[in-house]
């Protein structure tokens, strides 16, 4: 082997490694524990100002600290993603902002939210996971309120490892077909009672009993 082919197969080698390490770097095996101890500054500053409401709250007022954790098919292929968020991580007009986790070979995989944001937006007490008539896909919607009694339904769909967000329709809440839409997707007959949309909230004393170190507490 000449020196020229030698050096070649040698940066071979070292890409090969780099993207073997990388791959396995982006695979977790417990998606809760990953999502509680990556630091997350955006988040852990909202939680940092939940957990100061909850030392200072009055004794009849409720804890407000809470992880979410969402299990549910978004692209339909029978098998369910990990969606996770924090109480007070959003807004109030959107939802929270939720982190998903792709089932892979060897656990779960965090990817990115629609256009490279880190995140998808979307109310827990409004959403739908299914079958999409208008794209004929499977997809999450969500509602999107823009005032005056207007919004816009959208839609995240999974493809691969990529999160693509698409707008369904826009919603007019005083005309009553735009009413029915929205009925169809986010009515009680449709989302509310669906045993597969349970949201699953942890505590603080949960996370501690898992043995979790949380990167808000760092």
């Amino acid at each position: 082997m000449n020196k020229n082919n030698y050096l070649k197969f040698i940066v071979l080698i070292n890409f090969f490694l780099f993207n073997l390490v990388f791959v396995k770097a982006e695979i977790v095996k417990n998606a809760l524990k990953n999502y509680v101890e990556t630091k997350d500054s955006e988040r852990d500053d909202m939680i940092k100002i939940v957990i100061e409401a909850d030392e200072n709250r009055q004794l009849n007022q409720p804890i407000r600290f809470g992880i979410k954790e969402l299990a549910t098919d978004i692209n339909g292929d029978g098998k369910d993603e990990l969606l996770f968020t924090a109480n007070g991580h959003g807004g109030k007009a959107y939802g929270n902002y939720w982190t998903i986790y792709i089932p892979v070979a060897g656990g779960y995989k965090r990817i990115k939210g629609d256009d490279e944001n880190n995140y998808i937006t979307f109310h827990s007490k409004a959403f739908y996971v299914g079958y999409v008539d208008q794209l004929k896909e499977h997809g999450l919607v969500t509602y999107f309120r823009a005032g005056n009694r207007e919004g816009v339904l959208q839609c995240y769909q999974l493809k691969k490892d990529k999160i693509i967000s698409k707008e369904i329709a826009a919603i007019n809440a005083n005309l009553e077909r735009d009413r029915a839409l929205y009925e169809k997707y986010f009515g009680n007959a449709t989302n509310v009672n669906r045993a597969d949309l349970k949201i699953k909230t942890y505590s603080q004393n949960d996370l501690k009993r898992m043995g979790f170190s949380p990167s808000w507490e760092r």
